[in-house]
């Protein structure tokens, strides 16, 4: 039996307050802390990454 983990909203919408800009390190500094926090499932692959992208793009203004 495997646990999913859901998608990191939380974490990444409190990211984002801080973060209105970031660079290729700001980026790779959020995979690793997300890898901390127990989502090395999601960002371990570059479809998970796209969509930690995807979801930072989309709400990078809200």
């Amino acid at each position: 039996m495997s646990l999913e983990v859901a998608f990191p909203k939380k974490e990444l919408n409190k990211w984002l307050k801080v973060h209105k800009t970031w660079d290729h390190n700001d980026w790779l500094k959020l995979l690793d802390d997300l890898k901390a926090k127990g989502f090395d499932n999601l960002v371990s692959n570059q479809a998970g990454q796209d969509s930690v992208g995807l979801y930072l793009e989309t709400n990078r203004d809200k």
